[in-house]
């Protein structure tokens, strides 16, 4: 049996009156893709991968943007 799900999110933040520059905001995006196989009845092996993005401007002369890619593989025994 094949299990899967995709989840997505978008958020804007906003940080207000951050010394010396002021206010600013971030544009963040997330996703989640998630897939299982069961082999039997009690043993699986599943796949996770996560993607972070962080859009914003430099703020105190660092650059806060940033991509990260996360992936996790294993198996999974049911009990």
């Amino acid at each position: 049996a094949l299990a899967a799900g995709v989840e997505f999110g978008v958020s804007r933040v906003a940080f207000p009156d951050v010394p010396p520059e002021g206010s600013f905001e971030q544009l963040r995006l997330d996703a989640r893709a998630f897939g299982e196989y069961r082999f039997t009845e009690t043993l699986a092996g599943n796949l996770t991968v996560n993607y972070d993005q962080v859009n914003g401007p430099v703020v105190a002369q660092e650059n806060l943007d940033y991509k990260r890619w996360q992936a996790y593989l294993g198996p999974r025994w049911f009990m």
